[in-house]
């Protein structure tokens, strides 16, 4: 199953070690299909790409579940994100930082 991650990114000094962090998690718990947004923060530089293209290519990546990271809530991004996963009827989950130990 494909998973993707949605946390905040926008403010948030430490958020490539968040998702990093999630992902390692998931991939230790035996996901092997896990989208990390902010390694497209990587690749894509804020200055040829704003935060509404950002958005549509994450909305495009999102295909079959959604992990909301700590915060998600605080996040204008990840609400959009929520609030398309809930209409394309994705399966969507809560991160548990206990998984990281």
């Amino acid at each position: 199953m494909k998973i993707y991650l949605s946390g905040p990114i926008t403010g948030v000094a430490n958020y490539r070690e968040n998702f990093r962090r999630a992902k390692e998690a998931l991939t230790r718990a035996g996901y092997t299909q896990i989208i990390n947004p902010a390694e497209l923060c990587e690749v894509l530089p804020e200055s040829i790409a704003s935060w509404e293209d950002y958005l549509e290519i994450c909305l495009n990546l999102l295909d079959k579940a959604v992990v909301l990271l700590p915060g998600w809530d605080m996040s204008r991004g990840v609400r959009r994100e929520l609030r398309y996963a809930i209409a394309k009827d994705k399966l969507i989950f809560e991160y548990e930082t206990t998984m990281e130990r």
